[in-house]
């Protein structure tokens, strides 16, 4: 008799195997929703559109990849998939022109289901390692694991700077429009030291607001970084 997690390891078996061995982006409406949050190695967002746009990209970069699932796991509504992948870099990928260079990269993806539907997709990939196949450029300092401690010593090296790891949380949580009550909340502070992280942050970033702020993350490229970091404290 199929069980509730029988069902969610098949339809996760069958989504990876559409998305990455069938390329078929179609079908994909039907299993995300336009509130999804999208967690993936090259760009963050929310809503199955821009996962499909990036899936097209990586397609581009990687036409013929052999997907291989290598272990599936279960907790609670979470799929756990290790997986590995390989193919030839025959596309321009993060502005690397087409190399042929053959290419193997491996990872882990969870997907979270409500009612039949995936609501959150994260894809942890060593990007490192699969920048290094196609480049021997700078290009894969800008890449790092999932782990938050990195994600704020990377973006203070980005930045030049040396911001608190309370400080990069509020301006973090500032870019989703939270207030500064539903900062304080999630990060278990005061409003009052919530204010006074983000004039501190603003001044050691030589800005005074948060337009200037979103001005900032543009133009310097971080804004996934600052946005995957503000997802991760929502959650």
């Amino acid at each position: 008799m199929s069980t509730y997690k029988d069902g969610l390891i098949n339809d996760s078996r069958q989504f990876m195997e559409l998305i990455w061995s069938e390329k078929n982006v179609n079908d994909i409406p039907n299993i995300m929703s336009h509130n999804t949050i999208i967690g993936s190695p090259v760009k963050l967002s929310v809503g199955y559109e821009p996962f499909i746009n990036t899936l097209n990209s990586w397609f581009r970069a990687f036409p013929v990849l052999n997907y291989k699932e290598n272990s599936i796991d279960f907790f609670e509504d979470t799929i756990i998939i290790n997986w590995e992948c390989r193919g030839k870099h025959l596309g321009e990928f993060l502005s690397v022109s087409a190399t042929g260079n053959s290419i193997f990269y491996e990872g882990e993806t969870k997907l979270t289901f409500q009612d039949k539907k995936i609501i959150n997709y994260q894809a942890d990939v060593n990007m490192n390692k699969l920048i290094n196949q196609i480049s021997h450029s700078d290009l894969s300092s800008q890449y790092i694991t999932n782990d938050n401690i990195n994600f704020y010593q990377v973006i203070n090296k980005i930045w030049n700077k040396n911001l608190s790891n309370r400080q990069i949380e509020c301006l973090s949580l500032s870019t989703l429009n939270i207030t500064t009550k539903g900062i304080a909340k999630l990060l278990c502070i005061g409003a009052s030291s919530v204010d006074t992280h983000l004039k501190r942050a603003f001044y050691l970033l030589g800005i005074s607001n948060k337009k200037m702020f979103m001005s900032y993350i543009i133009e310097n490229n971080t804004i996934e970084l600052v946005v995957r970091i503000a997802l991760h404290l929502r959650l």
